[in-house]
């Protein structure tokens, strides 16, 4: 299978965007920093490292998803979904939740960390399936 690197280097810049409105004030940041015991108002700037390592995890989830749609014969939306749920449930959420917890990260941190994540697997899995690279 051909990988599409339009859609995955697309997929790459809708990830950044769904991280910057999701932890926007518009939206969690204030449950999400409370979960974490941070300050908003004295919030530190990112450290860069960080984004190299979400455009870095954000390609590289693109790559295993385009490679595993291509394995499964993943062909539609349901399709598409599906893979997105089980790879939310198998490595994400079992990893996430007990680090989180022993960590006393509060729940609702999680709850917004696992979101953010289920959305950009479904975001992911659902665009690499329908637009398919040209053989």
């Amino acid at each position: 299978m051909k990988h599409n690197h339009i859609a995955i280097w697309i997929l790459v810049v809708a990830h950044m965007a769904l991280g910057i409105l999701w932890y926007s004030p518009f939206l969690f940041l204030d449950p999400w920093a409370a979960g974490f015991r941070l300050d908003v108002a004295t919030m530190a700037e990112p450290n860069p490292m960080a984004f190299v390592f979400v455009i870095g995890g954000a390609a590289l989830s693109g790559y295993v998803a385009s490679w595993l749609i291509g394995k499964l014969g993943v062909t539609d939306m349901a399709g598409a979904t599906k893979l997105a749920l089980i790879l939310w449930a198998g490595p994400v959420f079992a990893a996430l939740a007990p680090h989180y917890l022993f960590g006393q990260i509060g729940l609702g941190a999680l709850a917004i960390d696992l979101a953010n994540t289920l959305f950009g697997m479904l975001m992911t899995t659902i665009v690499l399936t329908l637009w398919r690279a040209k053989s």
